[in-house]
């Protein structure tokens, strides 16, 4: 089951994404395809920018040990505020309230929709769960720039995906 917050005012440019160490084959899958941008800069702006980050983004550990080596926070190179999860967030990140569902994955990532924090779980979350998930959201809220206006025009796939996530 997933839970997932979105927070559309954070929309911009993919500059940022928090995945689980063991997805580092998505990000090395990523970066291969990267020869494929031009082709899918004609199909969708929202992909084409998605492997161009993944391709030239770079690795910015918190400097809390538990929470980097399980996760990997990738942002493009000129991000300007490093680090974005510092120790306190990381923490937060991974020590859930007692009485909450502790998540086995935790995601997030800035695209052109918004800021999504995604909680991968065993189960129905109950509202403990739902309520530190939109804390940790909120946080992210506080430290994460405004984002970049993605540049080029918009394509059907792009109107599509925007009309599915809203």
């Amino acid at each position: 089951m997933e839970l997932t917050v979105r927070y559309p005012t954070l929309a911009g440019e993919t500059d940022v994404t928090i995945t689980p160490r063991d997805d580092g084959q998505m990000h090395a899958a990523m970066a291969a395809s990267v020869n494929a941008q031009s082709w899918l800069s004609s199909l969708s702006q929202t992909l084409a920018g998605a492997v161009h980050f993944m391709g030239s983004s770079q690795e910015c550990p918190s400097g809390f040990d538990a929470f980097d080596s399980m996760y990997q926070v990738l942002l493009s190179r000129d991000f300007t505020r490093k680090p974005l999860v510092d120790s306190t967030l990381a923490q937060q990140w991974l020590n859930w309230p007692p009485d909450a569902l502790h998540p086995h994955a935790l995601l997030a990532w800035r695209d052109p929709f918004g800021f999504v924090i995604e909680a991968r779980l065993s189960g129905p979350p109950n509202w403990i769960t739902v309520s530190y998930l939109l804390d940790i959201g909120n946080e992210f809220m506080r430290s994460l720039p405004v984002g970049r206006v993605p540049s080029g025009q918009q394509h059907l796939v792009d109107r599509v995906i925007s009309k599915v996530v809203q």
